[in-house]
C-alpha cells in the first residue's frame, strides 16, 4: 500500500482494502511527502473508519499539510546538518 503511494503522482485512495479493515479503516486518502528538490521523503495518509466523500476541498487540504510537513522535515534536516559543522 504505502509504496503504492511513494510512487503516485497525486493523492491516492484505497477503499475495501483488507489491511486497512483490520484497523477498522474503511477508507485512506494519501499523498506523497516531497522535499524542495521534490524528491519523495515519505507519505502523509489520512484514515478514516467511514467512507470518505472524494471533494477538491479534501484533496487540497491533504496536500497542504504534506507540503507543509515535508518543508518542517527538511528544514530540521538542515539545521542537524549545521549543528554538525
Amino acid at each position: 500500500m504505502c509504496k503504492l503511494v511513494i510512487g503516485a503522482k497525486d493523492i491516492c485512495r484505497f477503499v475495501d482494502d483488507e489491511y486497512l479493515q483490520t484497523m477498522g479503516a474503511e477508507s485512506y486518502c494519501g499523498t506523497p511527502l516531497k522535499n524542495s528538490s521534490d524528491q519523495i521523503i515519505g507519505h502523509m495518509a489520512i484514515l478514516d473508519t467511514r467512507s470518505m466523500a472524494t471533494n477538491l476541498y479534501e484533496l487540497l487540504t491533504v496536500q497542504v499539510f504534506a507540503a507543509r510537513a515535508a518543508a518542517e522535515m527538511e528544514r530540521l534536516q538542515a539545521q542537524r546538518a549545521l549543528q554538525l559543522t
